[in-house]
């Protein structure tokens, strides 16, 4: 299985603090992530505020949990960012989660993270700091 994870309203962030904040933040997110996910789960930092978590041997009916354990994590405590002039900031993240399980033999790759990246998008249609999940067998939300 899969997850992606975006940064809600990352672009704010920067706007807002600049990006040596946003840095800061990416740096944090990613720091959770890795605190939360076990040894054999392999995190990816995908695109600018977007990280992709490959979940091998993860059950489908799991995957809810595990998305919400992702997501609760980044969560929970505002990021500490300290700007030049020691200026500190307590911003708070939250993360939309799409994920995807694998089909069986002959799913691809680039299908499977299709299949979490639309997850991902209806969790931000669906209000952000949310997690949906595309199943295996049907395609359909689990």
């Amino acid at each position: 299985a899969v997850a992606m994870l975006d940064i809600d309203h990352f672009k704010r962030i920067n706007d807002s603090h600049g990006h040596p904040a946003g840095d800061q933040v990416l740096r944090e997110t990613a720091r959770r992530l890795m605190d939360t996910i076990r040894k054999a789960d392999v995190p990816i930092r995908y695109g600018g505020e977007e990280f992709l978590v490959i979940l091998p041997q993860t059950r489908e009916e799991d995957l809810a949990a595990v998305g919400e354990r992702l997501r609760a994590a980044v969560g929970a405590a505002p990021v500490r960012v300290v700007l030049p002039g020691n200026v500190v900031l307590e911003i708070g993240v939250s993360v939309s989660v799409g994920l995807a399980s694998y089909r069986g033999e002959g799913d691809e790759a680039d299908a499977l993270i299709a299949r979490a990246d639309q997850a991902l998008y209806r969790a931000k249609a669906g209000g952000r700091n949310r997690v949906e999940v595309v199943g295996g067998d049907d395609g359909g939300q689990a």
